[in-house]
C-alpha cells in the first residue's frame, strides 16, 4: 500500500471518528474512493492553475457542480464518507492555486493564459 494512500485512509480513520460515524464501516473506502474520483483528473489541475494564474475561476466553478453531482451519487450508493471528500479537494485544489499565483509572475503570457 502507497503512502499517499496510507495517509488518505489514516485521514479517513480520524474523520470517522471525530464525526460520529464509528459504526459505518464503509466510511472510510467511501471517502478514499470519492476522494480519488474527484481529485484525479485534469481538469482540476488546469483549472486551479488558471485561477491562481489568471484568476479566472470559471473552470473550477464547473468542476465543482460536476463534482457535486458525482459525490452525491457516490453518497447515496457507499455512504456519508464521500461527503467528506470536499476537505482532500480544496486541500489539493487550494495549494495548486496557491502555488500558480505564487509563480505567476515568473510564467510568461502564454503560460498564464491556459484553456
Amino acid at each position: 500500500m502507497g503512502t499517499i494512500e496510507k495517509r488518505f485512509e489514516g485521514f479517513g480513520e480520524w474523520l470517522k471518528n471525530k464525526t460520529g460515524n464509528s459504526g459505518d464501516k464503509q466510511f472510510v473506502n467511501a471517502f478514499v474512493m470519492a476522494s480519488l474520483t474527484v481529485c484525479i483528473g485534469a481538469m482540476g489541475i488546469v483549472g486551479a492553475i488558471q485561477d491562481g494564474a489568471s484568476g479566472d475561476h470559471s473552470s473550477l466553478a464547473v468542476k465543482s457542480v460536476l463534482d457535486f453531482i458525482i459525490i452525491a451519487v457516490m453518497t447515496s450508493s457507499l455512504g456519508k464518507g464521500c461527503a467528506f471528500s470536499a476537505i482532500p479537494i480544496f486541500v489539493y485544489e487550494g495549494a495548486i492555486t496557491l502555488l500558480a499565483k505564487f509563480l505567476s509572475p515568473i510564467m510568461t503570457d502564454l503560460a498564464r493564459r491556459i484553456n
